[in-house]
């Protein structure tokens, strides 16, 4: 038996049982024991692991943006899994979620672009969905079945089950799925550079078992798009840097050939908006206030030049103006 496993090991068809059908089983090295889980299947269930591979690659070969790799992660695997709804969401710099890409049956209600607190996904599910890519509750009604014996005889301590498959989950987690109407789900992790990027959240409306060969390529599926991910934010963020420098370069130009700054910043082509993604600008230049797009009313901005005026940087920017 290989020592260290730091990754559930799946092996399929291992024991016959007397009514003629397999088991799969998983393993994997926790606490210093080895640990068995067991599953029943059949030969033909969930088909084999490198066609299922294949279906969900050939989603992948036209995508050349981080939405649309987003989009056809969540296509290929709504195609091959028969999820209802299979949403892609990603983290955010406060550690909410957003939806950011979605396949769904028809008559099944949309989330895309939802965001979600970070107190949905806590800091120690989180660590447990980096050590544990793929979480499956085939029926969120189920009945746990208790650890027998608590205690672990060898160690004296109880059992480390962060890499079991077979886990239960949280009852309050349970509760909340049934409240979304959300009979089984399955939850695969997408990382990069190390750290919890987003997840592969997948719902159904009725309980819905994944065999241990589809859920085996859908990990490996969501690693590839994993590894995928860096070089397309890498080229979108390049892309954007490149725009903004030359929308930059056009706007000095404009400026050297308009004196009236505020026009030149808020009513010519390229603009504020032009060079910095936003619903709406404004300019304090003299004492004279210029707006252009939607934003705070001119008293608002009054007292938010006010405000600045009293902090010490040069350059000041917050996503949380409403908290300070």
């Amino acid at each position: 038996m290989q020592r260290g496993l730091t990754r559930s090991l799946p092996l399929f068809d291992v024991l016959l049982l007397k009514d003629g059908r397999m088991l799969d089983a998983i393993v994997h090295e926790g606490d210093g024991v080895t640990i068995l889980e067991f599953e029943r299947t059949s030969a033909t269930e969930g088909g084999d692991t490198g066609s299922a591979m294949q279906r969900l690659q050939s989603h992948l070969s036209g995508a050349r943006t981080v939405a649309a790799l987003l989009q056809a992660v969540a296509d290929a695997v709504h195609a091959v899994t028969g999820f209802g709804r299979v949403m892609v969401y990603r983290f955010l710099p406060d550690g909410s979620g957003c939806v950011e890409a979605e396949a769904r049956d028809a008559g099944v209600a949309s989330f895309l672009g939802l965001h979600y607190p970070a107190a949905d996904i806590p800091l120690q599910a989180r660590a447990l969905y980096l050590k544990n890519w793929l979480r499956l509750i085939p029926d969120v009604t189920y009945a746990p079945a208790p650890l027998q014996p608590l205690v672990n005889p060898t160690t004296g301590r109880m059992l480390d089950l962060s890499l079991s498959v077979l886990r239960s989950v949280s009852p309050i987690h349970r509760e909340y799925l049934s409240n979304m109407g959300v009979a089984a789900t399955m939850v695969i992790s997408m990382v990069r550079h190390g750290q919890l990027w987003g997840m592969i959240a997948c719902h159904h409306n009725q309980p819905h078992h994944v065999p241990a060969r589809l859920r085996v390529a859908c990990e490996l599926f969501a690693e590839m798009a994993s590894l995928m991910i860096d070089p397309h934010i890498t080229a979108q963020d390049m892309g954007t840097r490149l725009a903004a420098k030359q929308k930059l370069e056009d706007l000095r130009r404009q400026l050297a050939d308009q004196p009236d700054l505020s026009r030149a910043l808020t009513q010519l082509r390229p603009n504020l908006l032009d060079l910095i993604p936003a619903s709406g600008a404004s300019l304090w230049f003299n004492g004279q206030l210029t707006s252009i797009g939607e934003g705070p009313t001119q008293e608002q901005i009054v007292d938010l030049v006010a405000w600045l005026g009293t902090r010490e940087e040069a350059v000041f920017a917050t996503d949380q103006l409403a908290a300070l």
